[in-house]
């Protein structure tokens, strides 16, 4: 029993991967342009520091010199605190990524190794339901983090969605088709770990729709808005429901 928990574990875990590997590098993006923002304003900072490291006359008559100055000095520092944050918080996603894909490389083929030692085993009563158990750990909580990933996106979208085409800039739709295309990718794979839940645990996703298609038709703005929202419930039902399964 206890080597058939064990490759339910590295199931669990490839699962787990394969989840958080395209959400790590979907954040990379976002904090190569706080980089890029940052190294600019201490670029600019820098500069007028400078320019007020060698005083005239207009500068004296502008008053309160050393006042700006020292608020000029603070704001530097603060900026290069920052940046540093964000490049080591930069380098630890990239090194995580890269030590995901290796790990995730290893446990290629988990999924059928326990599905075959499962097969081969005869349980009893009192092991099907510790099995069962044990599932419910290991799927549930990869679930849940998946469904919160399809909420995020989905509400996300929605302040673009209620904007009239008409007002609506060419960047904006490309943002709200962003949200909906991670909503999608999420709730597809949503769909796939509730299908490995073990039966009999609850009814999760009984009233779950095939979103990926669901939202699919989510294309207009305004008009499409009671579209996404129902999404949106639909999702919170699911979520809802794999957190009492935790707490149970």
């Amino acid at each position: 029993m206890e080597a058939l928990l064990t490759k339910l574990r590295a199931y669990s875990r490839q699962l787990e991967l394969e989840d958080n590997i395209p959400y790590w590098e979907s954040q990379i993006p976002e904090l190569q342009s706080r980089l890029r923002e940052l190294e600019q304003n201490r670029r600019q900072k820098q500069i007028d520091l400078d320019w007020m490291e060698e005083p005239n006359l207009f500068q004296r008559l502008f008053g309160r010199f050393e006042d700006k100055k020292e608020k000029l000095t603070k704001q530097l520092q603060e900026i290069r605190a920052a940046h540093t944050a964000v490049c080591w918080e930069l380098e630890s996603l990239e090194k995580k990524i890269t030590e995901g894909k290796r790990e995730l490389e290893a446990l290629a083929g988990s999924r059928g190794a326990y599905e075959a030692a499962k097969a081969e085993m005869l349980f009893s009563p009192a092991q099907e339901s510790c099995l069962m158990m044990e599932e419910l750990s290991a799927f549930a909580p990869v679930a849940l983090e998946t469904a919160w990933r399809a909420l995020e996106a989905l509400e996300a979208a929605r302040p673009w969605m209620q904007k009239d085409a008409l007002t609506t800039r060419v960047g904006e739709d490309n943002r709200k088709m962003e949200c909906l295309y991670n909503a999608q990718a999420y709730t597809r794979r949503l769909r796939q770990i509730l299908s490995v839940l073990p039966e009999g645990t609850a009814n999760v996703g009984s009233s779950f729709e095939d979103l990926y298609a669901y939202i699919c038709g989510v294309t207009s703005e305004f008009k499409q808005l009671d579209r996404l929202n129902s999404a949106i419930e639909q999702v919170r039902t699911v979520r809802n429901q794999l957190k009492l399964l935790l707490v149970e």
